[in-house]
């Protein structure tokens, strides 16, 4: 029962958190991207997204709660670690856009049933490129790159995503028509 430990369990619930958050973010791309192939979302799917919403926040919550357990088994390593603080930026921002599609997007979806909006195309977009740069940071080994530069291939990844959240969005309204 040596496995049982603190780190392990820890480690463990960690990667439970990003199993459940990112299942539910991909998830929720998938079901949106098949809904609004009929100019309107039902209120089946719209109940299918506040699952994957529901989802993407209990992994959020499990990744803080572990992520805090491991952080205090060795602050000083990661309070110097730029893959670290890399991952703590890009959680923040999971977090708020994950607010920004609960709060805004899901009601504007379940009142008027329309998922158009280029906003959220982008959240998408935000939502993919950060939970998958979120697991390969925690991935990778230890890294020789500042913050900045980690952040600024994060940034350049975005950016993509967003012009191709764009695009697709403009492409399926023009379809749309």
């Amino acid at each position: 029962m040596d496995f049982l430990n603190y780190h392990n369990v820890s480690v463990v619930l960690h990667l439970l958190g990003v199993v459940t958050g990112m299942g539910g973010a991909v998830a929720s791309d998938l079901i949106f991207f098949s809904s609004i192939r009929d100019k309107k979302i039902s209120h089946d799917e719209t109940r299918f997204l506040r699952l994957g919403s529901k989802m993407v926040w209990a992994g959020l919550a499990i990744i803080i709660i572990s992520g805090v357990f491991l952080f205090f088994e060795n602050t000083e390593r990661y309070f110097n670690s730029a893959k670290f603080m890399a991952k703590m930026t890009i959680v923040a921002i999971l977090t708020i856009n994950g607010a920004v599609f609960h709060f805004v997007h899901m009601p504007r979806l379940h009142r008027y049933g329309d998922g158009r909006s280029a906003f959220l195309f982008v959240s998408g977009a935000v939502s993919i490129v950060s939970w998958t740069s979120a697991l390969v940071l925690g991935v990778l080994g230890r890294l020789t790159y500042t913050y900045f530069e980690i952040m600024g291939v994060y940034v350049v990844f975005l950016l993509i995503a967003v012009a191709c959240a764009i695009l697709l969005k403009n492409k399926t309204a023009s379809r749309l028509k």
